[in-house]
């Protein structure tokens, strides 16, 4: 989950400069504090929940009658109050318009790629473990969400990516028919 734009003095930065919670939390406690080294819960949602948007990537098990558990994602909704939530774990076809009418968040899908791959690829097809190497990208929702999201992460993507915007349905039927394979 990141802080995706810091702020100097109200006005926003033109550049981006992703952080990670820890470094958020650190920056505003002091690095010799040593309940936020070690860093409780409720540290972290408070530091997430001052972010623009939070990024969702955690796993989505296959259930014991065979559907997709959503539920680490759906604690991590129940709580996250960002303006904003990128959801990267793999889902069942409709979950994010399910989740987005029932926690009234804007949600929006973006297939996961970064550490899908196994075999080596070469530069500049190395985006398996690096996302700013990822030639494109597929976000999924409603079309203000999705182009915001754009917005964000043109200045750290780059200019020169292909950026998809479409409805959370197609988005998501990508994603999962990319994992039959």
């Amino acid at each position: 989950i990141y802080d995706v734009m810091n702020e100097t003095d109200g006005n926003r930065q033109e550049a981006p400069a992703w952080r990670t919670v820890r470094e958020t939390v650190l920056e505003q406690s002091g690095p010799d504090d040593p309940e936020i080294i070690c860093g409780t819960r409720q540290d972290m949602r408070v530091a997430i929940n001052a972010c623009d948007v939070a990024v969702v990537c955690v796993p989505t098990p296959q259930a014991s009658d065979g559907s997709c558990d959503t539920s680490f994602v759906e604690d991590i909704l129940s709580w996250v109050e960002t303006p904003l939530v990128l959801l990267k774990s793999t889902v069942s076809v409709g979950t994010t318009d399910r989740l987005r009418r029932q926690t009234g968040k804007r949600i929006v899908f973006s297939p996961e790629y970064v550490g899908e791959s196994s075999y080596y690829t070469p530069p500049p097809f190395d985006f398996n473990v690096e996302v700013k190497m990822t030639p494109f990208f597929i976000f999924g929702g409603d079309p203000v969400d999705c182009s915001q999201m754009v917005d964000i992460f043109v200045p750290v993507a780059g200019p020169v990516k292909q950026y998809r915007c479409t409805d959370a349905i197609t988005a998501e039927m990508a994603k999962y028919m990319e994992n039959t394979f």
